[in-house]
């Protein structure tokens, strides 16, 4: 049965598609710091430059990455899966990205722990 809205939507030219739902949990990490994780990885397609918010990474000047670039990408998604919350996560990762370079990352041990089972389930096909 169509809906009103479907109805709607569909006049307008686009489709009305479910995806499963991301939600997250929390791990302690690091000295008592939270690693935010996510129940698997977004999809989205990500900005090819970004600018990531001071929660993320504080230290240093510098908060622009460039995704395409492997190094960049590395330094970027490092500082979002340590420090990152739910909204970083969403806006900034790209699973294809991260399954690509995850096991050349540096990240600290709580992190790369968090986090493994979700890059795992991304690579058996979510």
């Amino acid at each position: 049965m169509v809906t009103t809205f479907e109805r709607i939507v569909n006049a307008a030219g686009f489709a009305i598609a479910l995806e499963p739902l991301i939600t997250f949990r929390q791990v302690a990490g690091y000295r008592g710091r939270v690693i935010t994780v996510p129940s698997r990885l977004p999809q989205r397609p990500v900005p090819e430059v970004v600018t990531l918010p001071s929660r993320v990474i504080w230290s240093g000047k510098r908060r622009r990455f460039d995704l395409s670039n492997r190094e960049d990408c590395a330094i970027a998604y490092e500082a979002i899966m340590t420090n990152g919350e739910a909204q970083d996560i969403l806006e900034f990762i790209n699973a294809d990205l991260l399954v690509e370079i995850f096991d050349q990352m540096y990240l600290p041990p709580a992190t790369r722990n968090a986090w493994q089972s979700v890059v795992d389930l991304a690579r058996d096909g979510d």
